[in-house]
């Protein structure tokens, strides 16, 4: 993998159990300083948990470079 991926996300809906917190999201992130801000109970934690395979992700994808994050983790 490339040090310059990039990560996408598209339509991304994910969260714990039956619970969605995060709704269509779609997301392009770039190599260097990225910053997630928030209040308490935005997503923020969620969005990472999806990133990394700690969340359950019901509809879109993640992307790392061509590398489908999602379906690594299935």
């Amino acid at each position: 993998m490339a040090a310059d991926a990039v990560l996408t996300l598209t339509d991304l809906y994910a969260g714990y159990g039956d619970l969605d917190i995060l709704h269509g999201i779609d997301l392009t992130i770039r190599p260097g300083v990225t910053t997630i801000i928030g209040p308490n109970g935005a997503g923020k934690s969620t969005l990472l948990r999806a990133i990394f395979g700690m969340a359950t992700i019901t509809n879109g994808d993640v992307y790392l470079g061509d590398v489908n994050l999602r379906r690594l983790s299935n």
